[in-house]
């Protein structure tokens, strides 16, 4: 009798324990591969969002987002949400009970992009078990174990939001496919929504098409989705204020386009309570609600013409022009699809192409399946709108890739339970449909026959290069030497930032524009230019990586007598002091003589 407790314990909490199962195998994995490659790899974004975390942890205000020791001496507004920060900091906290700083700071490094794994497999699961049932639930977590489009945002040191954004919107997915038989789904579905938007403006899209999928299901079906439209619409316009005075107080009254703001704030409150306000009408026709939900859509592009028209263009609306030439179109994973394809035609496979058979996948599944219509045609949605995103920016292929997987699922289990696959034929074929389903195949695929093993292999060399200008070795060359203010290639900035106490110049943040655009004149601009740079940022050292694409960059637009071209020369100007040089001789540091400059 005592056995018998534990054993149905187990058999009730099935599924949590799959999904836990399955996690736990990825990060026994990703934290071994990791250690075994020498500890977490910060790139840009993830050394920012550790200094953000850092000044919160130090006393900096929530709603004070400024960096203050980027854009020196004049700081930069960040435009990234506090949320994300509280929770990295809530685990340091956690490790800070039992560990030293410096190690409570490395198991959040580890920890923390683990943590919205997690959560997304227990979405993945959830959606693809309402669809297909457990064994499709079983296939979606073998699937997304082997995705190897989304293991790097998973991976110890991803601190960027988007790893979080993913598992919002596979939550998101999971509410409102459960919510054609569960209303009260659909309101959590518009928490989950308007939270995605608090976090970041990438959302927008997928929140849209959510939005969009009510309004069309309560257009169409009449009553049977009218308590879903009004819970998601209440609850998308309620949240949607709340959240502007918990994360964006900065911006209430503001029309930010590149976060969460009153512009976006607005949109929310009008758009789900006109959605809401609907459901209340006595609308009996199709046709009268079609045409409702058209008003309050021309209403919304009203209003967010009148708040402010450069949104409407998207988050980059407001980026300064100037910084598309020499900044904003070098961003690998800002190209198109085809454009990244050029670059990185492995990656291109495992990423673009794999979220395109996803399409496919939830294509089949809308015009095949009849147990769940609905939930086949919102994923459909969602996968179509992201395959489009991805299409115009290929960092957002990773969304398309989690909306669709659940049908990907739903695919190689129905291969498995065919009724034609008698004795070891279904199992066999199931397998064989698994294997080449996963994006893991598709890797090898893109890595072995589509991309050259010299130009793979160049590729890698080239990134590691790149990550050795902003490693801890090239930041040392800043210790023992009084803080101060230092000119560096873009990318470097963040490493300045985390891995010393200096302040920097550039980023590669769009906000940043100043700091770019002078980092771009004292480079590669006339002497002249590039002294008045120095003078009016007091900058104390220069420091430059000739394996860096700066350094190529800057060359190949250089002014005549430009800095970088006398230091390409070996000839720094006398007012430039060489410091010290790292291992590889591709870093170097330089002290500014301001008194010598011309």
């Amino acid at each position: 009798m005592p056995r018998a407790i534990p054993m149905q314990f187990l058999r009730r909490h099935q599924s949590a324990w799959l999904v836990a199962g399955a996690w736990l195998v990825f990060a026994v994995w990703a934290v071994v591969a990791t250690a075994h490659g020498g500890g977490p790899q910060l790139v840009t974004d993830d050394a920012m969002r550790l200094v953000q975390v850092r000044d919160f942890l130090n006393g900096q205000g929530w709603y004070d987002t400024t960096q203050h020791r980027m854009n020196t001496p004049f700081g930069l507004a960040m435009h990234w949400s506090r949320l994300i920060d509280a929770g990295i900091a809530g685990v340091y906290l956690l490790f800070r009970l039992v560990l030293n700083p410096a190690a409570a700071e490395t198991a959040t490094l580890y920890l923390w992009p683990l943590l919205p794994f997690l959560a997304l497999l227990a979405a993945l699961y959830r959606t693809a078990s309402v669809i297909g049932g457990r064994s499709a639930g079983v296939v979606v977590l073998l699937l997304a174990l082997t995705c190897t489009g989304i293991w790097d945002d998973f991976s110890p040191g991803s601190l960027d939001h988007h790893n979080v954004q993913l598992a919002l919107a596979a939550w998101m997915i999971a509410f409102l496919v459960e919510s054609r038989g569960n209303p009260r789904a659909a309101v959590y579905a518009g928490l989950v929504a308007a939270l995605s938007l608090a976090i970041g403006i990438e959302a927008l899209p997928f929140v849209a098409v959510a939005a969009a999928c009510m309004a069309a299901f309560w257009s169409w079906h009449g009553g049977a989705w009218k308590q879903q439209a009004r819970g998601f619409g209440g609850a998308f316009a309620a949240a949607g204020a709340g959240f502007l005075a918990v994360v964006a107080t900065p911006y209430r009254f503001g029309v930010a386009c590149d976060t969460y703001s009153g512009f976006y704030a607005a949109l929310a409150v009008a758009g789900g309570a006109g959605l809401f306000a609907t459901t209340h009408l006595p609308l009996q026709t199709r046709r009268g609600r079609a045409l409702f939900i058209a008003v309050l859509c021309l209403a919304l592009v009203a209003l967010g013409a009148a708040l402010n028209p450069a949104c409407l263009r998207g988050p980059y609306g407001e980026v300064d022009p100037r910084l598309v030439p020499i900044w904003l179109s070098r961003v690998y994973e800002a190209q198109s699809a085809l454009g990244f394809a050029r670059i990185a035609a492995s990656q291109f496979v495992f990423g673009y192409v794999y979220a395109v058979g996803g399409l496919l996948a939830a294509a089949v599944f809308l015009f095949v399946s009849r147990r769940a219509p609905a939930a086949a045609a919102m994923l459909c949605a969602f996968s179509t709108a992201g395959v489009a995103v991805a299409t115009w920016e290929f960092r957002a292929y990773t969304f398309p890739i989690v909306a669709s997987l659940p049908c990907i699922a739903w695919l190689v289990a129905s291969v498995f339970r065919h009724p034609r696959m008698r004795g070891l034929l279904g199992p066999l074929a199931g397998t064989l449909a698994l294997l080449v389903s996963t994006d893991a195949a598709f890797a090898i695929v893109g890595g072995t026959f589509v991309e050259s093993a010299a130009s793979l292999s160049s590729r890698i060399g080239d990134f590691n290069a790149q990550l050795g200008c902003a490693s801890p070795r090239a930041m040392h060359l800043l210790d023992h030497r009084p803080p101060g203010r230092v000119v560096a290639f873009v990318d470097q900035g963040p490493a300045v930032l985390a891995g010393t106490r200096n302040s920097v110049v550039a980023g590669p943040y769009h906000r940043n524009a100043a700091g770019i655009l002078d980092d771009d004149t004292l480079f590669a601009g006339n002497p002249r230019a590039a002294a008045a740079v120095l003078r009016r940022r007091g900058i104390d050292y220069v420091m430059v990586c000739r394996a860096a694409h700066d350094w190529t960059f800057y060359r190949r637009h250089a002014a005549p007598g430009a800095l970088i071209s006398q230091l390409a020369s070996n000839a720094p100007p006398v007012w430039l002091h060489l410091m010290a040089q790292d291992s590889t001789d591709r870093v170097a540091l330089y002290a500014v003589d301001r008194a010598a400059l011309p």
